[in-house]
């Protein structure tokens, strides 16, 4: 699925920017993944997401831990596995700004899920003051003696004006990020959330794409309904843009944002 939205004072590209486009589609045809969990360890992965938020930034830890790695224990009527996870953030000077540490059960029915690849998800958000800093995960079950580390960096870089982009679901009226993609394949309509972090938005165009193997759609933001969506009516409005999926067939959708040229994927 291809699903284009150009938005700004001046709709019609100067001909250098249609060969950047036309550079931009090639390169996502050769490479399409962009792997947003930075770091790995076996089946322990950490992805990492942040937002600008006045003079703070809003940090989202997305930890995926697979049933396969963990050990569980025979219930009554269930299975169980008891770890504890620790999460630790340092400032430039190795301070110790944030910390994190709960004692999680993750628990399952049946056998067969104890070792298939399906995922036990935990999720962090919390605000610290714009800078960069060092994410320290532990996991840790001590009566099987099995651990797991990941260490993994926030930079921020007032030049990069794209954030990460994150695909979401709604349940209850609430939205929800995605962590398995075989969810495409029961949904209707997903949104991507993305911010643009720029003093002077609203003075160059936003090239959104919506990519998928089986499905092929084009839109413009010329139509007001589109162009709507794009609008950023207060500094680093953070966006949510649904997209209608109930046509395609494939789990695999890849977006790609751009803006000043500079390009960001998922």
């Amino acid at each position: 699925m291809d699903c284009h939205f150009i938005i700004g004072e001046n709709i019609t590209m100067n001909f250098r920017y249609y060969l950047f486009i036309l550079f931009f589609i090639c390169s996502c045809a050769i490479n399409d993944i962009d792997i947003e969990e930075k770091k790995v360890n076996h089946g322990l992965s950490l992805s990492t997401y942040y937002y600008i938020i006045g003079n703070q930034m809003e940090i989202n830890l997305n930890i995926n831990i697979k049933y396969q790695d963990l050990v569980f224990k025979k219930n009554e009527d269930f299975f169980s596995s008891e770890i504890i996870l620790h999460v630790k953030v340092l400032d430039d000077d190795g301070n110790i700004v944030y910390s994190h540490a709960s004692n999680e059960e993750v628990s399952v029915q049946y056998y067969d899920e104890t070792i298939s690849n399906e995922v036990s998800n935990f999720n962090y958000d919390f605000l610290l003051p714009i800078g960069n800093y060092d994410i320290y995960l532990s996991i840790d079950d001590y009566e099987n003696h099995k651990s797991w580390n990941l260490v993994d960096q926030i930079e921020f870089d007032s030049e990069k004006f794209i954030s990460d982009i994150e695909f979401l679901y709604s349940d209850n009226r609430k939205l929800h990020r995605i962590y398995d993609n075989e969810l495409f394949q029961e949904l209707d309509t997903i949104w991507v959330r993305y911010q643009i972090r720029d003093d002077k938005f609203g003075k160059d165009s936003i090239y959104f794409q919506i990519k998928s193997s089986d499905y092929i759609k084009n839109e413009n933001s010329k139509d007001e309904e589109n162009l709507n969506q794009f609008l950023q009516t207060e500094k680093y409005q953070i966006h949510q843009i649904p997209i209608n999926i109930s046509e395609i067939k494939s789990n695999y959708i890849i977006a790609n944002i751009m803006y000043k040229e500079q390009i960001k994927s998922k």
